[in-house]
């Protein structure tokens, strides 16, 4: 079975070459066939394989991988992750970041400041402070490009603790009084 993943790979990989080099070239019609032949062997080649369906490694959940790109299709079997576990493995990779987020068992992603209507930012623009728990970066942070990145499962909970709270100000006044003392 690896020996017919390997082939697949390959056969993707050319694939992909043939297609841009066909881009802008003057044989653009010969390429495309070449192309479209390569293309029809990845499909037999997937066949031959018969693997649509992988088992997570982590969750146990059986997920198609049939609909994906190939090279997507060829990540899956290498890690044998489901989406949503692959997702959360990748964000614990980077848990320690200053601008990774997690309050009440949710994954935030802080955008950074940026110039530019409201409407292009994470969370509408709102302003949002948060102290760390954690203490291992700066105490406070204040942004307005806040992204969400949903729900931690409870099976990453105990690799993605909360590491921050959001600060809570009576009356809009203080909090004005705290940004201009952050900031």
């Amino acid at each position: 079975m690896k020996g017919l993943r390997e082939k697949y790979a390959k056969v993707v990989r050319d694939f992909r070459d043939k297609e841009r080099s066909a881009i802008g070239s003057y044989k653009y019609s010969q390429e495309r066939q070449i192309a479209s032949a390569a293309r029809d062997r990845i499909s037999e080649i997937s066949k031959e394989i018969g693997d649509d369906f992988i088992t997570c490694k982590v969750c146990g959940k059986v997920e198609n991988v049939r609909g994906l790109w190939a090279e997507d299709r060829i990540e899956r079997w290498e890690s044998g992750l489901c989406h949503t576990c692959d997702y959360w493995t990748e964000r614990i990779t980077f848990k320690d970041e200053p601008w990774s987020i997690r309050i009440d068992g949710k994954q935030y992603i802080d955008g950074g400041k940026t110039d530019g209507p409201k409407r292009f930012k994470g969370l509408g623009g709102d302003t949002h402070i948060f102290r760390r728990i954690d203490k291992k970066m700066r105490q406070y942070i204040v942004t307005d490009n806040l992204w969400v990145n949903g729900n931690i499962p409870e099976r990453f909970k105990d690799q993605l603790p909360d590491n921050c709270e959001r600060v809570e100000f009576k009356d809009w006044k203080e909090q004005e009084l705290v940004l201009k003392s952050l900031l």
